[in-house]
């Protein structure tokens, strides 16, 4: 019965087990939605928007009514932490699907628009690297 008790109190004593980063990378993200990304990140969260058209010799067009549109590609993103659903702030460089390319895709998939954000106090940039 001893032996039970000192297992037990041992067991109190020892440390809760660390947690876990977890969701998607951020590298993942690259080339897809901004849906995808509004989907994964709290709704209390602060986030900078950049319209990023100019790239595709298109005029920006984003407004606040595209927030969380489909119709939105992500081609570069950075975070305060470095999965979205822990984040407290992200800034996301995006442009319509209907004007990028696949060419642009492939190539945001690739990192090739990471400077298109300027991160500041967003120390987790997306990369080629952290998508998984």
């Amino acid at each position: 019965m001893l032996a039970v008790v000192l297992a037990l109190s041992g067991c109190a004593e020892a440390p809760p087990p660390t947690p876990s980063p977890t969701g998607r990378p951020l590298g993942s993200f690259l080339g897809g939605t901004f849906e995808a990304v509004t989907r994964e990140i709290p709704p209390d969260i602060f986030v900078i928007i950049q319209d990023v058209s100019v790239l595709a010799d298109a005029d920006p067009t984003y407004t606040a009514v595209n927030y969380g549109s489909p119709e939105w590609t992500v081609l570069a993103l950075c975070a305060d932490r470095p999965h979205l659903g822990a984040a407290t702030s992200v800034e996301v460089a995006v442009i319509p699907h209907s004007v990028a390319s696949s060419t642009m895709i492939a190539n945001a998939r690739e990192g090739a628009y990471s400077e298109s954000v300027t991160c500041g106090d967003r120390p987790y940039r997306a990369s080629p690297e952290s998508s998984g």
